[in-house]
């Protein structure tokens, strides 16, 4: 399972992770539920993708660091000066 923003959603290991090819959405609502939408239409046997960099900030490192994998392309690597700094010491 996988520790959502608001809770544990068990799906969430179900779906594939792919930063190109996302056609699902969470949806969170009043009562503190979560609820994987669908934003295409899914055929039967078509992989359901989603990605774990939910907020579109988070890069392939902390999806690395996060989830344990590095990501299929497209990828988003990203490093700041403090990060740099920080590794250098």
């Amino acid at each position: 399972t996988r520790a959502a923003d608001r809770g544990i959603v068990p799906l969430y290991d179900l779906m594939n992770h792919h930063n190109g090819r996302i056609n699902t959405r969470l949806a969170a609502d009043e009562e503190g539920g979560l609820s994987v939408i669908a934003t295409t239409s899914i055929e039967p046997n078509e992989p359901i993708y989603n990605t774990y960099a939910r907020g579109g900030g988070e890069s392939t490192v902390d999806v690395f660091n996060n989830y344990g994998f590095v990501e299929d392309y497209p990828q988003l690597w990203r490093w700041s000066d403090v990060d740099m700094v920080r590794l250098a010491e």
